[in-house]
């Protein structure tokens, strides 16, 4: 049986998606921004659907959902422990997640605003003081722009019952313990 492979895009395609002249997206072939650009025998060029995507996410630009091959997949990780980074990369992609890891506040909300994530991985070891901010925003941004429901799933060493319960009522789907991420995270995903 044969794989189907995703059909590559136009330049006209790329800046419909991109809300931008067809002659920048020309521009960004010229200059090799665009890696896997291509000219059919007749002068048109076309390049492959997960460059775009790549190209995109490298320059922090929205993804249009139906370019993403695995759209509704996408996590937002926020921690700034490269370990605990390390492991949850290594755990989501092995799932067929595509992941994206905010280490600074500036770049959660970044990336929450270009990525639209639909699921939301807080470590609340590295946002514990502004926690309730942050869900506040994620979930406001989220009603804003009409979104899809976005899950978000705090994990730390431990949590009290206190903060569970807060958390719970900020809207948090579920409160996961470090100690137990790969039993739990992908069956909460």
């Amino acid at each position: 049986m044969a794989i189907k492979k995703e059909k590559p895009l136009s330049p006209r395609k790329i800046a419909s998606y991109c809300q931008v002249n067809f002659k920048t997206v020309l521009t960004w072939i010229e200059k090799g921004q665009l890696k896997s650009a291509y000219k059919l025998p007749g002068g048109s060029n076309r390049i492959a659907r997960e460059d775009v995507v790549e190209f995109l996410f490298e320059y922090n630009l929205p993804i249009p959902h139906d370019l993403e091959p695995n759209a509704g997949m996408r996590v937002q990780l926020i921690s700034d422990d490269a370990s605990l980074s390390a492991d949850m990369q290594k755990l989501l992609i092995n799932n067929n997640y595509v992941l994206k890891i905010s280490d600074t506040l500036f770049d959660a909300g970044l990336c929450f605003a270009c990525y639209k994530p639909n699921k939301v991985i807080i470590d609340m070891d590295f946002i514990n003081n502004t926690c309730k901010h942050y869900i506040d925003l994620i979930n406001s941004r989220a009603t804003k722009r009409k979104y899809e429901k976005v899950n978000i799933i705090c994990m730390a060493q431990e949590f009290s019952i206190e903060a569970k319960s807060m958390l719970l009522s900020l809207g948090v789907s579920a409160c996961v313990e470090k100690s137990k991420i790969s039993e739990q995270l992908i069956g909460l995903l």
